[in-house]
């Protein structure tokens, strides 16, 4: 996995170091008028593609317990299904 998360690295240094170039290409192209569609195409499908690798790189990584539903909202504890603060009762 080391292998995995370096060539996520190097592609988010490529993409970081590209960024100016690529505004400055954009900028170029729109030459007053609208942005090229195939330009911002090609720039959205490649930080598309890195941020939805390196989310799933964190998706693995993360040792997060998902949330346990019907937990009670008072202790928290409890797999009920009332919570402990609706079944006090009031006076």
């Amino acid at each position: 996995m080391i292998a995995r998360d370096r060539e996520l690295l190097t592609r988010l240094g490529q993409v970081n170091a590209s960024i100016g170039e690529v505004v400055l290409a954009l900028t170029a192209a729109q030459d007053g008028g609208e942005l090229p569609a195939n330009g911002l195409r090609e720039v959205g499908h490649t930080l598309r593609t890195l941020a939805e690798d390196m989310i799933a790189r964190a998706d693995e990584l993360d040792t997060t317990p998902p949330e346990l539903p019907g937990r009670c909202t008072l202790c928290g504890t409890e797999p009920i299904a009332e919570s402990h603060v609706a079944a006090v009762p009031l006076g």
